[in-house]
């Protein structure tokens, strides 16, 4: 089993999947992870009774999680739909109302029936989307494929594009006038006057999923409200997210090379600092940190705008006042500490000098000891302890702030996209919704089971532990969680192949993670200068930011970076911002 098919089976299958792919070069080849759990236990295993209550949440029981109705408006001030929870069946550790995602030791066996109705009416329904693995058995071929359509009701036509040619392919049918039933549109800017194009040709979802409307969706009305935010534009709901938790971004360490070192989990910056020296030793080619490159070959990717600014207090984006007023990370005390921070760290020699790697190289080198400390994806632990030979080697760096006070962590926006509708009837727009509601089943239904483990005895068999394994035909059928995967589940931990083992550390670290999580206020707001300038602005930051990261430009150059921002487009995205933000509080 690769890397990627074992993120597949965790965080809600491929959730965390495509921004990773994103961020970073696939590996040129698959890397194997061996197939049972390692042998050496976890540093702690928190009993299901100590675990929930070290969270508040209560003990898990046999029966199924009871449907929780909760209302949300947006902070643009759309009615967001109505969040009503799955009745599945109950998991090993619990999730909370807080966003701590439940943990399955193993695959349930009573699995629930999650769709009543047949969702299509035999029509054809096409969609166009990404992948970042490789093509699926076509459609004529796949027992699974087949299988969908015949539970759909509805032949389900998958214009699969690989992601480096999709903003290409999105151009030319937005230009040709010929739009798919279903677009995913992900984040990112692939259409100009991207707000023109949605109310002139796509569908607005609002009095279909608005409020109390979604329930006749239930898996839709099972996605957490925090997700549908990033489908807003102009206080309308356009689309159905592709789910992601919001948790993604971490950093792994060598508890091993720790333990050698004699150190422990930093609590303030002089401790990372310390950390980071005590870890690197060139003679032996160990270093500190290993760098991850950003989408333009630079560091900017995984350290500037992650763990740094979130150790020394700079807001997740955008910070907002009592008053209404936004304020950029980049414009905040607390944002240029981190960046003389990592400076000097990289002037310490505590970051390897074989950085920036892609993720791939990365990996590899974290797992030689290169690098004691990696940026990566919380769903990558299975495949690093089974490298590594057990959890005994592996840990994470919890959350901590730079003066030992309140620790920060930085929630992601909770969707990799949305699925844009084109414009319909409504007949046909329930339909298609119909049809999403059922690719949104969630873990622990027996839609579930069939949309991302295909057909028994064909596409899986059930492991010496009764859990679904892919056969080699399942595994050409379903990459990814199968090609229909645009949707997502709610978040959960679950792995096949580490399933105790991967559930207890993920719930552990996730439990710690939950009360300091801080979200990024600006998602659900548009600003139609983000939507044009942002990716270059972004350019320039990177560009700037990695200058002075390795001493080529002086960090005196900061205050005129952010000025630069501020004139070329940030101060108009502020404003835009903030005029939303007040009219949904009028």
């Amino acid at each position: 089993m690769n890397r990627r098919e074992l993120l597949r089976l965790s965080l809600g299958t491929t959730l965390a999947l495509p921004l990773f792919a994103a961020c970073s070069a696939p590996p040129a080849s698959p890397t194997s992870a061996p197939a049972s759990a390692p042998t050496s236990p976890p540093a702690a295993k928190p009993t299901t009774a100590s675990a929930a209550a070290a969270t508040g949440a209560p003990a898990p029981t046999t029966a199924t999680v009871a449907a929780k109705p909760t209302t949300a408006t947006a902070s643009g001030g759309a009615p967001l739909p109505t969040f009503v929870a799955a009745q599945v069946p109950a998991p090993d550790l619990p999730g909370n109302d807080q966003g701590l995602p439940p943990a399955y030791f193993s695959m349930p066996k009573n699995l629930v029936q999650s769709v009543r109705k047949t969702p299509g009416n035999g029509s054809n329904v096409d969609v166009l989307v990404w992948t970042f693995f490789p093509p699926a058995t076509p459609m004529a071929q796949s027992a699974a494929w087949q299988a969908v359509n015949a539970a759909l009701n509805a032949t389900l036509n998958l214009n699969i594009v690989g992601a480096p040619d999709y903003g290409a392919k999105v151009a030319t049918v937005v230009s040709s006038g010929s739009l798919p039933d279903i677009l995913f549109y992900p984040p990112s800017s692939l259409i100009p006057d991207f707000a023109t194009f949605l109310e002139s040709q796509m569908a607005d979802l609002t009095p279909f999923l608005g409020g109390d409307a979604v329930k006749d969706y239930p898996n839709l009305a099972n996605i957490p409200t925090y997700a549908w935010q990033g489908t807003l534009f102009k206080n309308k709901i356009y689309g159905v997210p592709l789910i992601q938790s919001r948790f993604f971004g971490c950093e792994f360490a060598r508890l091993d090379m720790m333990q050698a070192a004699g150190v422990s989990q930093p609590k303030n910056s002089d401790d990372l600092t310390n950390f980071m020296k005590a870890l690197t030793d060139p003679q032996a080619n160990h270093w500190g940190l290993g760098v991850v490159s950003g989408p333009s070959g630079n560091t900017f990717g995984s350290n500037a705008y992650g763990w740094f600014p979130q150790i020394f207090g700079a807001p997740n984006g955008w910070a907002v006042d009592g008053s209404g007023k936004f304020t950029k990370d980049i414009e905040t005390d607390a944002f240029k500490q981190s960046v003389a921070y990592e400076r000097d760290l990289i002037a310490a020699g505590t970051f390897s000098p074989n950085s920036p790697f892609n993720q791939a190289s990365a990996d590899q080198d974290f797992l030689k000891g290169g690098a004691a400390v990696h940026v990566a994806i919380w769903p990558l632990y299975p495949y690093f302890a089974g490298q590594l030979g057990g959890s005994s080697k592996l840990t994470y760096l919890l959350p901590f702030a730079h003066d030992g006070g309140k620790a920060q962590y930085y929630f992601g926006p909770g969707n990799l996209g949305i699925n844009l509708l084109k414009k319909a009837s409504s007949d046909r727009i329930q339909e298609l919704l119909r049809v999403l509601d059922y690719l949104a089943a969630p873990f622990g239904s027996q839609e579930y089971l069939s949309l991302h483990y295909g057909t028994p005895n064909v596409d899986y068999a059930l492991g010496p532990d009764g859990n679904p394994v892919l056969t080699d035909q399942g595994k050409a059928e379903l990459p990814g969680g199968g090609p229909w995967n645009i949707t997502g589940s709610p978040a959960f931990f679950y792995s096949d192949t580490h399933s105790e083992e991967y559930g207890r550390v993920m719930y552990e670290s996730a439990a710690a993670v939950v009360p300091v999580g801080v979200a990024d206020p600006t998602v659900g707001l548009f600003s139609p200068t983000f939507s044009s300038k942002n990716a270059a602005l972004q350019q320039m930051l990177a560009d700037r930011l990695e200058a002075m990261f390795f001493g080529r430009a002086p960090l005196s150059d900061f205050d005129q970076m952010v000025s630069d921002w501020r004139s070329q487009g940030g101060d108009q995205v502020r404003s835009e911002f903030e005029q939303v933000f007040a009219a949904a509080k009028a």
